[in-house]
């Protein structure tokens, strides 16, 4: 996939390939080769039309899981859709210094906020669509991958293998470890009772 490219570009495309974007939020499906400040953070794209064999989004990679936008989706997925949730992530602790290469056991992460209307219909639907990718018909040859990033390897019957697709053959990774461990879930109303209650006048 990458055999040409400097050890850090390899690196660097192999991260956007996981993700789906650049570090500095450019899609891969408007911009394969290398991030683009003018197009950071853009949503004006489309699966299904600009990158239907996964050539330059992988199938499993992270934003194609989450959103996969307009690709098609299985019958019993289709009658719900695209789950919609409102994500942001706050990072805490000091920042990682990547020429380590042994864990400094420093506390760090991110905090993930999760806004929605329907936990089961959304936030766990998009929890199971990312420890089984088995929404969309894509993945009929394999319907045990997952999120690379955040998918659960003790999901029953996951497999821990990155499939990246090429013109010419797929490009396969194995033995993904498991990138991030959670730590906490809590859930909150918004807004709360006691606002409500203040809203209705009781």
């Amino acid at each position: 996939m990458a055999s040409h490219l400097p050890p850090a570009d390899a690196q660097e495309l192999l991260a956007a390939k996981l993700v789906g974007r650049w570090r500095n939020g450019t899609p891969l499906v408007l911009s394969p080769g290398g991030p683009d400040d003018v197009m950071a953070n853009s949503d004006a794209f489309s699966f299904s039309t600009q990158d239907p064999n996964g050539f330059k989004c992988p199938f499993s990679a992270h934003i194609r899981v989450c959103n996969p936008r307009d690709q098609a989706l299985e019958a019993a997925q289709a009658v719900e859709g695209v789950p919609r949730i409102i994500r942001r992530g706050v990072p805490y602790g000091p920042p990682m210094d990547f020429s380590q290469t042994v864990d400094d056991r420093v506390d760090r992460g991110l905090l993930g906020l999760f806004i929605c209307s329907s936990i089961r219909r959304q936030f766990y639907t998009l929890t199971r669509w990312i420890s089984e990718n088995s929404f969309s018909p894509v993945f009929a040859t394999n319907r045990h991958t997952q999120d690379p990033l955040f998918g659960n390897p003790h999901y029953p019957g996951a497999a821990n293998t990155f499939t990246i697709p090429t013109e010419s053959h797929p490009v396969m990774l194995n033995g993904l470890p498991e990138f991030v461990h959670t730590k906490g879930t809590a859930s909150f109303l918004l807004p709360s009772l006691s606002a409500l209650e203040s809203l209705s006048g009781y």
